[in-house]
């Protein structure tokens, strides 16, 4: 039985090498980015709950009503931060490593987005010890962003 299948968060594998800066903007790799960052926290919170994106956890949880519950500035004023969780112990869970080792720009570009959204300037990964593999992968491509806004 044959079935349509979109990829979405490895899109572009195929044919780009995306753990490099070039290959992940030359299919319009960081343009979200661009987007998120002209609209305001609220409004980004705002267009999320429109699209009903929802989260890759086994919750399926609504993405713009988590990052709704996060306070605004203006009612805790104290530094928010945004903390991923790419140990990856859920059983039988494979996307964190997959995720980091073959998209590291758009793993990145999602997190940028996220902390712009909940006004955090600080992002921190956890990664297990055993993706010894996977973090030099992102470490590299956070090393091909340095120096840019």
């Amino acid at each position: 039985m044959a079935t349509d299948v979109k990829k979405i968060v490895l899109a572009g594998t195929d044919d780009h090498d995306l753990t490099k800066l070039a290959e992940y903007e030359a299919v319009g790799g960081y343009k979200a980015l661009t987007k998120a960052r002209a609209m305001t926290p609220q409004e980004m919170t705002e267009e999320l709950i429109t699209s009903e994106l929802r989260g890759r956890g086994g919750a399926f949880f609504p993405t713009g009503r988590k990052w709704s519950f996060v306070p605004s500035k203006e009612q805790i004023p104290k530094p928010h931060y945004l903390v991923v969780n790419a140990d990856e112990s859920e059983p039988g869970s494979f996307k964190d490593n997959e995720i980091l080792s073959r998209v590291p720009h758009r793993f990145i570009e999602g997190c940028l987005i996220t902390a712009h959204s909940i006004d955090s300037k600080h992002v921190f990964v956890y990664i297990r010890g055993e993706y010894s593999g996977a973090y030099e992968i992102l470490v590299n491509a956070l090393e091909e962003l340095k120096g840019r806004p």
